[in-house]
């Protein structure tokens, strides 16, 4: 396990969801210790069931909803510095 916390993109969700032969959101949820989902990535998730399995991370606390405009969504330094590092 990477427990590094890791920023997912929206691409990735969206093949994740329409892979049919494993449930790869398992795989991601095995691998990295920490999942953070962007606020503008989760609003880029148009297909409703792919949203809602989404909203389901965030609400059972799989994945944390990052918002670099919220100081509440932002645990750590660290965290708002990696995600610098993720947007150049």
């Amino acid at each position: 396990m990477i427990k590094e916390p890791v920023f997912i993109d929206a691409n990735v969700i969206i093949h994740a969801a329409s892979f049919r032969q494993a449930d790869v959101f398992d795989w991601i949820n095995s691998l990295y210790g920490q999942v953070l989902i962007h606020v503008e990535v989760l609003n880029e998730l148009k297909i409703s069931s792919v949203r809602q399995r989404v909203d389901a991370f965030i609400h059972d606390g799989e994945w944390m909803l990052f918002d670099p405009e919220s100081e509440t969504s932002i645990a750590t330094d660290e965290l708002y510095d990696l995600y610098l590092v993720y947007q150049n």
